[in-house]
């Protein structure tokens, strides 16, 4: 023992160092599976969440679900977590697990393309494809329609001056249903609002014109018929569709065009327009041939939104979150394989822990010792590197002080023995690597 205690003071630096080593490693790997854990139960509330609105969801479809949602993590700078989270708004808008996975990369790139939260981009679109009845049972069909309304919105953006939010905000208030009851598709329905966006009016209020503009016009040739005959404009062909809204406006223009203030406030009046309706049609006064132009040029815009997405995607800032997002992906998956071990240790820990506090109440006198245990332990665990760093002081103790605890009577005795028994252990495994050393 002496040989020991002279060989442990004599190498007293190399154990320091040693016990630093062994402290910073402890905790590297602590904090790293803590991490682990953490993201991978932090990605499995929400998909649980969001699961939860679907009914019943076969373990294997939740697999796939997840998979996408971390495969995406890689793609767009939204994190997994984030992912998760958008299926409770797919889900929200009706579709099926089956659905939510096949539209999770529509919104996610549309998100992109935008710039803006998820979970809004998530809302907005589907809601915009419901109101305009694009919404369909059939996975793949339900796909094409919602990337079809996703690169409309997207490509009026590169046209007009407004955002795609704005333009999203201004379909689903109140504009998408309206064009829906005329039997007006989303390309021409958008093309107004982006004549709209270049008169300065933009978002929900662009969506409340172009509704009031659409009633007004019915109102005003249903109640004043002889008026619009005699103007020669009409909503409607032939097969009493209604005519594109830039023949209709076209068609204005040239009635009133040449007109003073006097003699068109009072043709607009002989029309049927009131105050609220006059504005919304006088906004899109010169725009008609912008109108047809735009229609045409949003028919086209198939793939605008992969392509803007892939555009924002091309900023260091965003290689930057997608690195990040491609290790916490990394780190979810470890941490699902260390999640069921954990659980495991969990249940044991309760296990133990009951039946602590049973016996610490059948022994209210030895509640202090047991304090005491938790204490020395405790601080083993914690500081075991810097314990090896105070070795030499305490080699000698070691020895008596087993021979003392094991006299102690019941549990507490015999746990100090082991800690103890632990200590001496720890010697003997650093004597083997000293006399290592030394040969």
């Amino acid at each position: 023992m002496k040989g020991l205690g002279g060989l442990v003071q004599k190498n007293s630096a190399q154990f320091k160092k040693m016990g630093r080593q062994m402290t910073i490693i402890g905790g590297v790997i602590v904090g790293t599976i803590a991490m682990m854990v953490k993201a991978y139960a932090s990605f499995d509330e929400a998909m649980t969440r969001s699961l939860a609105i679907m009914g019943n969801v076969s373990s294997a479809m939740r697999e796939k679900m997840a998979a996408t949602a971390k495969q995406l993590s890689t793609e767009t700078t939204f994190a997994a977590k984030e992912l998760a989270e958008a299926y409770f708004f797919l889900a929200s808008a009706g579709m099926s697990a089956e659905a939510s996975i096949s539209a999770l990369g529509p919104v996610s790139k549309f998100a992109q393309a935008g710039t803006f939260d998820l979970a809004l981009a998530t809302d907005l679109l589907t809601d915009a494809q419901t109101a305009l009845g694009l919404s369909s049972k059939n996975v793949a069909e339900n796909e094409e329609n919602l990337i079809r309304v996703s690169d409309v919105l997207v490509g009026a953006n590169t046209l007009a001056n407004a955002s795609v939010l704005q333009f999203s905000e201004a379909l689903t208030n109140k504009a998408a249903a309206a064009l829906v009851n005329v039997n007006k598709e989303v390309e021409e329905g958008v093309a107004v609002l982006a004549a709209y966006a270049d008169k300065g009016v933009k978002g929900r209020l662009a969506g409340q014109r172009l509704t009031m503009m659409l009633n007004g016009l019915f109102a005003a040739t249903r109640e004043n018929k002889k008026a619009w005959d005699e103007a020669g404009i009409s909503l409607f062909n032939a097969d009493e569709s209604m005519r594109s809204i830039a023949d209709i406006i076209g068609d204005l223009e040239g009635r009133l065009g040449s007109m003073t203030v006097k003699q068109r406030e009072a043709e607009l009046a002989m029309l049927g327009f009131n105050i609220k309706t006059k504005d919304s049609i006088l906004t899109l006064m010169g725009s008609s041939e912008k109108i047809r132009g735009w229609t045409e040029d949003l028919k086209k815009m198939g793939g605008i939104t992969e392509e803007v997405a892939s555009k924002q995607m091309e900023a260091f800032n965003a290689q930057l979150k997608t690195l990040k997002n491609t290790v916490i992906g990394a780190a979810i998956s470890i941490g699902q394989t260390l999640a069921p071990m954990l659980e495991k240790l969990i249940e044991q820990v309760k296990k133990v822990a009951a039946r602590v506090t049973a016996w610490i109440k059948e022994h209210p006198k030895l509640t202090e010792w047991i304090v005491k245990l938790a204490a020395a332990i405790g601080t083993l665990m914690v500081i075991l590197g810097p314990l090896v760093m105070m070795l030499p002081g305490l080699v000698t103790g070691f020895v008596l002080l087993k021979a003392a605890v094991i006299s102690l009577a019941g549990p507490v005795g015999i746990a100090v023995a082991a800690l103890v028994g632990i200590a001496l252990a720890i010697k003997d495994i650093i004597k083997t690597h000293m006399e290592a050393i030394k040969a």
